[in-house]
């Protein structure tokens, strides 16, 4: 019995036949596919041309086996490439400000910190954020210093809340909002100046600031300033307030 490779068709196997002058032939379908070709055939010839058949089927499956690897080893190449790229990318990316600040861009054209992703301990906002979204920095507990830009104009409720070690943040005059419990748990800050450009104070922006002291250059609260902008919580004396510095130089 001479086995036919599956992969070859009626026609390349009669080209065979009658190059090797095989005179009679009993051919077995291959039921496995419903295309014309074989599995096995029964050769009555001579030992030569069976020998050269089954020499010939052994090179081609040979050269097929090696296809096979060539075209394997192809594939997992560019598996790998575009692995290697894909790694590439994301680490670019990760050290990106969009990634690291989470920054997106608002209605009005400015940018928004909206997530702190980075690990630094001394953190500057990018110049081009002009908004610190609500939680955006919420439990960063590892977070020391903050350098907020000239372009920052909204600081949104809870935007600083638990970060406990922070120890130094700059509100430049450029901020008009400070949002309710800004500050909150921030409770190893120990100085915060905030500018009489400040148009809105929401309320218990210190929050559980214990250690806090407010310098201002405003000679008293502006209009929106909410009546418990100030307010820390409770101790054994009651009701607690941050000590507020009026009409200090905030320049000097």
């Amino acid at each position: 019995m001479l086995k036919i490779d599956p992969d070859n068709g009626s026609a390349h196997l009669g080209k065979l036949l009658t190059e090797y002058k095989v005179t009679d032939i009993s051919l077995l379908p291959y039921r496995a596919r419903k295309t014309k070709k074989f599995e096995s055939a029964r050769l009555y010839g001579s030992e030569e041309t069976k020998k050269q058949l089954n020499d010939h089927f052994k090179k081609n499956r040979a050269k097929k086996k090696r296809n096979r690897i060539i075209r394997m080893v192809g594939i997992i190449s560019i598996i790998l490439a575009v692995t290697l790229v894909t790694i590439v990318l994301i680490t670019q990316y990760r050290k990106s400000d969009r990634y690291i600040y989470g920054l997106i861009k608002g209605a009005d054209g400015g940018y928004i910190v909206t997530e702190y992703n980075g690990k630094d301990e001394n953190v500057k906002i990018p110049e081009k954020a002009t908004k610190i979204a609500s939680r955006a920095f919420e439990d960063c507990y590892w977070v020391k210093t903050v350098e907020l830009s000239d372009n920052i104009k909204i600081i949104e409720s809870f935007a600083f809340e638990g970060c406990t070690n922070l120890k130094k943040i700059n509100i430049p005059r450029s901020v008009e909002e400070i949002g309710y419990g800004a500050f909150e748990r921030c409770n190893s800050l120990p100085i915060i100046f905030i500018p009489k450009e400040v148009k809105v104070i929401r309320g218990r922006a210190f929050y559980s600031c214990t250690k806090i002291k407010v310098y201002t250059d405003a000679v008293s609260p502006g209009p929106y300033w909410s009546g418990d902008w100030d307010y820390s919580g409770m101790n054994n004396y009651g009701v607690y307030h941050c000590p507020v510095y009026w009409g200090y130089d905030i320049e000097s």
